[in-house]
Order: C-alpha cells, then structure tokens, then sequence
C-alpha cells in the first residue's frame, strides 16, 4: 500500500458509531449458569416445564375421555403429538434422575390414575412403559413396589386383552421381581391373586405374540424362582400344557427365550406336583427336550459356550423324566440320540475343565468356537475308523497365540494406552464372570452326571434277546475318546448299591459287544 493510500477504517472505529444495546446487569451474567440449568431436570438436558406440561396434556386428555361414558375403548386414539410427547417421556423415564424427579413429582400415583381410567390402549400401553423404565431404578422400584395399588393394578392387568399393554405390564413385573428388596411384596401379592396363574396360562395357550411370550416366561421365572411355594402352587397340568404349547410357537432355536422356558421346567420338576404334571406330558416334553439337545450337538465338536443353562436345566427334567415315566426307557432302547448327545456335551465339559486346570481360560474366550476341541481329547466324530483329525488336533499345530496390545506404527508404543485400557477392561469383566462361569458349568456338569449314570443303570431294563439301540450305539459307533470320557466320569461311581461301569460290563459280556468289552476291560485296568 502506497503511502498516499489512505488506510481502511478500524472496527473499531466503524463501531464507534452504532448504537448499541445496553449491556445486562452484571448480576444476571454472573448467574447464567445456574438460571439456564434451574429448568433441567438433575444433570440431565430435561426440562421441568415439559414434562409438567406433558403430565398435565396427559391428565387433560384422560379426562376427555371419561366425558364420553359409551366411547368403546377400541376406538378410543389419542392425538398424534401427544403420543409422541408421551413416548419421549417414556424414553427419559430410564434416566435415574428423570426417574426420581418422576418419583418426586407423584407420576406413579398420576399414571396409576390415567391407567385405571384410560379408554386408550396406547395410552394405557405408554404409562405401564414409563413405570416399567422407572423401576428400573432400584429406590424407585421399592418405593413403588410398596404401594398395594399399584401392585394390584398391575396383576390386574394381565387380564388385559391387548398385547402391546401386555407386553409393558410383563416386563414390570420381571423389573420388580428382580429387585431383591422389592422381591417379596410382590411374591405376596401374587400368592394371594388366585387368577395370576390363570391368565399367564391364558397368555402362553393362546399368544401369538413372540414378545409376549418371552416376557411372560421372564416373569414366570423369576417368580418361581423366587418362590418355593409358589412352584408348588403353581405346578399343574394345564401350566406345562400352555408351556408347551408357547414353545411350538416360539420355534426350538437355542437362545435365552427357551433357556428360560427349560428352566421353568427345572423349576417345576423340583416339586412332587411338577414332577406328576410332567410325566403326563412326558411325550411331548421329551420331543422338546431332544430336540433342543440335537440342535445343539449337531456338530461334531460342539461349543457348550452361552447353552450352559439351557443344557443343564435339560439334562436335569430329562432325569425326572427317566425316573418317573415309560418314556424315558423308550428314548435309550429306540434310540441312542440321548446318549449321543450326552456324550458331546460331557466331552466338552471335561475339556473345559482341563483348559481351567492349565491355567488358559483366558485362551478359551479367544478361540473361534468352532476350534474350541483340543488333541489331548483327540478324534471326535463318531466314526471311528476315519482318524481324520482337526487342525487343533494334528501333530505340531499349536493353539492361536493370545492377542498382544500392538504398538504404533513407529515401534515406540505411544499409541497404546488406549487399547491397553480397554484390554485391562475386557480382562477384569473376564474376572468379574469366571465365578458365574465356573458356577454354571459346575451345575452342568452335576445335572449330566446324574442323568448319565441313571441311563447306563436303565440299559438292562427290557429282557429279550435285542439289546438296546443304545448300547448297540456304544459298541459300534462311538469313538473310543468319548467312552473314555464316559468311563472316567462314571469310575467309582454307585447308584442305590449298582455300579453303573460293572452293569455296562455285564450287558456287554451278555450280548457279546467285544469292543465295548475289550474298552472297558481296559479302563478298568488303567483307573485301578
């Protein structure tokens, strides 16, 4: 720029002359903060003033409602902002602070109201959400728990004929029952309410609703679970009935809806009456039952990882059910599927069992599942003549080398604080569960145990010339590492004076099965 230039005027000079608003008192900018936040809700964005405005619609609404005394409630919508208002309450609901300023506020006596006089399902289905996401805090829970209205109004409503509602209702119920301190109010409650039991026999007989279902089986669970009378009050014919009949729609497809189910069942079979109600329905359950376990061993190595529950609450009714009914002797002198499967499963525990003893538990978590069999178990098909061997079970292959932290890029590690955290996160919730780990393979293992000397013991129960389809299987078929497994589990083992190895022996020496003799022969030479 020239020095003739004349220079372009400052801002601040161009501002000089624009009038200006008068600056805010000093008080006020120094209290922003605490006048933007005197709205929100705790720590959280949420206003006061919406949600007062919202309960208030809410309340408004209601009350049009009952203006109109002949309106069917099937007609009965509710306009589309309000709803949405509603919903987005029942979103905040699981925030701790919403939930408490909710508590604060009397939205539990505010929404019990509009729920017992409602004409709008949506409506009803949105406020047992939103108490069902308050529950969820568990001084929320108990404070709401105490109140016998509401927990009147909620068994009450699982007489309710819409299944959108039904579903909320369940689920609050489940919420509740999980809260140790709130536990036993309920368990009164239910005790006391004949027509429970009758509407979720009602629920699993008739619904077509997978969502349903499973919450109910969820609530039915725990209650029994939390109750030893109950499981006795509650174990009847028409129950398993309704059970059964919930699983046909639901599909046999392992996961933690018919884990729940097949705990329902343990549950019941621990009572003389569940036990009586089960054999009369010993056919169809039995067909579930093996269905589920031949889903699960389909494979030839098997991974017993996330089925430890289901298996074991199976193997445990499967054991009542060879007990107490004919059809249990059927499944092993017809078929040897049982024994199959038992065999897999129980392979897989005592390898499980191994990698604890080694020290490499960790290991077993990074394994992809379907390299979870090891060559110290060796071949695990059931031909056994094929040698065929897997990629773990070969000479020289080794085990996949645990996942290190890697460094950055230039060698120097700089890059890996984070991903060391997170391994110190990941290896410390692996702590946090080996204790409930270790706990359900131990049941597992204590419910197959049981089941399998109690089968070998029924192997001589028909007298005639054809053995067992199961022993036949255990002669010719299965593969020497599983007897193994099978011998070692059952040494020095004795059921009511019988010794179930001497009485396989003797069946094997009967129907002359050599290589089922020359194996056992064997063990009983290396195990003494």
């Amino acid at each position: 720029m020239s020095e003739s230039q004349s220079p372009s005027p400052s801002r601040e000079d161009d501002d000089s002359d624009v009038p200006h608003n008068p600056s805010p008192p000093r008080e006020l900018v120094d209290n922003v903060d605490s006048l933007i936040s005197a709205d929100n809700i705790g720590d959280t964005v949420f206003s006061k003033h919406w949600l007062f405005t919202t309960l208030m619609k809410l309340i408004q609404e209601v009350d049009k409602q009952n203006e109109d005394k002949e309106a069917p409630e099937c007609e009965l919508e509710v306009a589309e902002e309000l709803q949405d208002e509603l919903c987005q309450l029942w979103d905040m609901a699981m925030n701790s602070d919403v939930a408490k300023f909710l508590e604060e506020f009397e939205a539990i006596s505010i929404l019990t109201g509009v729920i017992t006089r409602s004409k709008a399902p949506r409506v009803v289905e949105i406020c047992v959400g939103i108490l069902g996401n308050m529950a969820c805090n568990s001084n929320v829970c108990v404070n709401m728990s105490a109140s016998d209205k509401v927990r009147d109004l909620m068994l009450m409503m699982l007489g309710n004929s819409d299944a959108p509602t039904l579903i909320e209702t369940t689920r609050l119920l489940h919420v509740c029952l999980s809260c140790r301190d709130a536990r036993e109010l309920w368990i009164q409650s239910i005790q006391s309410q004949t027509d429970v039991l009758e509407n979720v026999t009602f629920i699993f007989k008739s619904s077509t609703n997978n969502d349903l279902l499973k919450n109910v089986a969820d609530f039915l669970d725990t209650a029994l679970d939390a109750s030893e009378e109950l499981c006795t009050l509650w174990a009847s014919i028409d129950l398993i009935m309704a059970l059964l009949e919930a699983i046909k729609q639901l599909g046999l497809h392992p996961g933690a809806t018919l884990g729940t189910y097949l705990h329902i069942f343990q549950l019941l079979s621990t009572t003389d009456q569940g036990v009586q109600a089960m054999v009369c329905h010993g056919d169809e359950l039995t067909v579930v039952l093996m269905k589920f376990l031949l889903t699960v061993c389909e494979d030839e190595i098997i991974s017993i990882v996330g089925h430890e529950g289901s298996l074991a609450a199976t193997f445990s009714v499967l054991s009542t059910l060879l007990a107490s009914a004919d059809n249990g002797k059927k499944m092993l002198e017809e078929d040897f599927q049982l024994m199959r499967c038992m065999l897999k499963v129980l392979e897989a525990i005592q390898y499980k069992h191994q990698l604890g003893r080694n020290g490499a538990r960790k290991l077993l978590n990074r394994i992809p599942s379907t390299t979870r069999m090891h060559s110290d178990i060796g071949p695990t098909g059931d031909d056994i003549d094929s040698g065929k061997k897997t990629d773990l079970e070969s000479p020289g292959k080794e085990l996949p080398e645990v996942s290190k932290v890697q460094e950055g890029e230039d060698g120097s590690g700089d890059n890996t604080n984070g991903e060391a955290k997170e391994l110190q996160a990941k290896e410390e919730s692996a702590r946090c569960n080996d204790e409930l780990d270790q706990c359900m393979l131990t049941s597992l293992h204590e419910s197959l145990h049981d089941l399998l000397g109690n089968a070998v013991l029924l192997l001589p129960g028909r007298q005639d010339k054809h053995p067992a389809k199961t022993l036949q299987y255990l002669d010719s078929q299965c593969n020497h590492p599983r007897l193994d497994c099978m011998i070692h589990e059952l040494q020095d083992v004795t059921i009511d004076n019988l010794c179930p190895l001497k009485v396989l022996m003797e069946l094997a020496q009967k129907y002359d099965f050599r290589r089922l003799e020359r194996i056992l022969d064997s063990a009983e030479t290396n195990y003494s």
